[in-house]
């Protein structure tokens, strides 16, 4: 179940990457960027790099719900605990998307 998830994280999401130019800061770019090494992480197990680059997305943007599925995919496959705020906090649902991942993540957290 975590395999299926996991692949399902990583294709779908690589489709939402932008491309920043590289002579201006633009936080968009850098969580963008922030983005693609969570799910570079997560394709190469490296589970313990991805739960900081997730937690540094939720630094960043606190309600943004892939940075939370991501966080629970590498807490859950380093067999860590799910912090409670993580588990029992509301998620965004203002749209599809993210009535999805909430559902996503409670998949991860009850698996």
């Amino acid at each position: 179940m975590n395999k299926l998830i996991i692949i399902a994280i990583v294709f779908y999401s690589s489709f939402s990457y932008a491309d920043c130019p590289t002579d201006q800061f633009d936080m968009a770019c850098i969580y963008g960027d922030l983005s693609e090494a969570v799910r570079v992480h997560i394709a190469n197990k490296d589970f313990n790099s991805a739960e900081r680059v997730a937690e540094d997305m939720l630094n960043i943007d606190p309600a943004d719900s892939w940075a939370r599925v991501y966080l629970l995919v590498a807490l859950k496959s380093q067999s860590k605990p799910i912090p409670d705020w993580l588990s029992s906090g509301p998620w965004p649902n203002s749209n599809e998307e993210e009535r999805i991942l909430e559902s996503i993540g409670n998949a991860i957290i009850n698996d």
